[in-house]
């Protein structure tokens, strides 16, 4: 159980778990708020532990914890529900990028690279050829979400691995020599 890196990439714990990893050190800059977000990634759906035939594809969720404050829940391993997100994936296909080699697959069996974008962000050039793009433009105007950065706030990976677990990359990863959990997280933040 429990998210962690494996040296090729981020694995997001058991079947079932919901599992919390810091990204980058905490920010703050008063007067300012997060308006936006962008990163690329490509993930393997893991084992199913004999459950071949199960649906409940794996997702994750970028989220914010104000540290120290109320959201603050112990630690990067059990931040309490409700945290603000800043991007929330769709759940994954298996059948797209199955990691379980009876079935087809292969544990470097990664989909295409996804590029994120949210709020601000989002309105930024389409990226290479071939990318898939979750893109909803909304962060920064209604219905999306800001974060404050008046209190020092830790962004998390909050990886819900349903009936499957997740193996998350950075999306720019083509060789041994890159470093192959760096999402290239871009964070847009603006004067409140």
């Amino acid at each position: 159980g429990g998210a962690g890196h494996t040296g090729n990439d981020l694995r997001g714990g058991g079947r079932e778990e919901v599992n919390y990893v810091a990204v980058g050190p905490p920010m703050q800059w008063s007067g300012h708020e997060i308006v936006g977000c962008a990163f690329s990634y490509r993930a393997v759906v893991g084992y199913a532990g004999g459950q071949e035939g199960s649906q409940g594809g794996p997702s994750f969720a970028l989220v914010a914890r104000t540290c120290g404050g109320s959201q603050d829940g112990g630690g990067p391993g059990a931040p309490p529900p409700g945290l603000p997100v800043l991007h929330q994936s769709p759940p994954l296909n298996w059948a797209e990028c199955p990691f379980d080699r009876h079935a087809g697959g292969h544990p470097t069996n990664y989909c295409a690279p996804v590029l994120v974008r949210e709020g601000t962000l989002a309105d930024e050039d389409e990226g290479a050829a071939g990318e898939s793009h979750e893109q909803r433009p909304g962060l920064a105007a209604g219905g999306g979400c800001r974060v404050a950065l008046d209190s020092p706030v830790q962004l998390l990976l909050r990886i819900d691995n349903a009936k499957r677990n997740l193996h998350l990359q950075g999306g720019a990863w083509r060789s041994p020599a890159d470093p192959p959990c760096d999402l290239g997280l871009r964070i847009a933040v603006a004067p409140v």
